[in-house]
């Protein structure tokens, strides 16, 4: 006799790096993870430590000076400490605190943030594709989906039409389905939603422009009837 048990299945989860569905026991262990494990599964993890290493090779690395216990208390006693960057003995309020030890850490959040803005301007195309690629793992995406949606609109914003720069794309999405919708400009995806998706919000701000600022409205007629309308879509590119 067969039981009626249903079958339990194992459980599996969505690797971050490689987007394929794979059993727990494919993802190293995760302390603070919600499901106890890894966001990448353990090849990806392997070819990423893999590409670290080879990058890294050869590199030196001077090990800095540790806090003891007494010169932790000797700089919470005087409330200064020096920063190992610009060598100035500024406040413990401008140190960031370290998540890890709770330590102040040694370089103050001015110095920390110069070496950021110069990391982002000598690494500005890895950057952007770092600022990519998380958030496409944040909605579900691929690169290369974000990479043929964007070709798909011709790199004009999905909204207003005009052209996306390099910064700010943002991916619009429908917050009950999770589903993407396209890639739009930020300053167009906070207006988007501000006005909380109510065609009744969106119809009267443009009321409410047309009764102060009639010209641009005029105007904006005025160039969608003379410019050519690309069949399939909107004069505005939006998606008809």
């Amino acid at each position: 006799m067969m039981s009626s048990d249903p079958i339990s299945l194992p459980p599996v989860k969505t690797c971050s790096g490689c987007r394929q569905t794979l059993p727990l026991g494919a993802f190293h262990r995760r302390h603070g993870r919600r499901d106890g494990h890894a966001g990448q599964c353990k090849t990806c993890r392997g070819a990423w430590a893999h590409a670290r290493y080879e990058r890294t090779k050869g590199r030196i690395v001077v090990a800095r000076p540790r806090f003891t216990q007494a010169d932790l208390a000797q700089i919470r006693a005087r409330g200064e400490q020096r920063c190992l960057c610009c060598h100035t003995a500024k406040p413990l309020s401008t140190f960031a605190v370290s998540a890890i030890t709770g330590h102040p850490r040694r370089i103050c959040t001015a110095c920390r943030a110069a070496q950021n803005q110069a990391w982002i301007a000598g690494n500005e195309p890895r950057y952007r594709r770092k600022i990519r690629a998380r958030a496409c793992r944040r909605y579900g995406i691929t690169t290369h989906d974000f990479e043929r949606m964007l070709t798909e609109q011709n790199h004009a914003c999905a909204i207003c039409g005009l052209p996306l720069g390099t910064w700010h794309q943002t991916i619009d999405h429908d917050h009950a389905s999770r589903r993407v919708r396209g890639i739009v400009h930020r300053h167009c995806n906070l207006a988007l939603g501000n006005a909380r998706e109510d065609p009744r919000v969106l119809i009267g701000c443009l009321l409410y422009v047309r009764r102060h600022h009639p010209q641009k409205l005029l105007r904006f007629a005025f160039d969608t009837l003379i410019a050519p309308l690309d069949p399939g879509h909107l004069p505005c590119k939006n998606s008809a």
